[in-house]
């Protein structure tokens, strides 16, 4: 999971999620506390199943 961002005002994290909704990525947002504020932090897993994938064909590639 790669967290995009935390905002103190939650229609902030909705546009964001919006967004990446139309862009056809999963995303959520989670209730969490900054600095003791609450805030709404916005994930989305695909990132990070992205991210080890290339890695995992970038290292497959090395060792070949």
């Amino acid at each position: 999971m790669v967290s995009l961002g935390a905002y103190a005002d939650r229609a902030n994290a909705e546009r964001l999620v919006s967004g990446v909704r139309k862009l056809g990525y999963p995303v959520g947002v989670d209730a969490v506390s900054v600095d003791g504020k609450p805030a709404a932090r916005v994930n989305a897993s695909v990132w990070a199943e992205l991210l080890c994938a290339l890695f995992s064909t970038t290292s497959l590639r090395i060792h070949e």
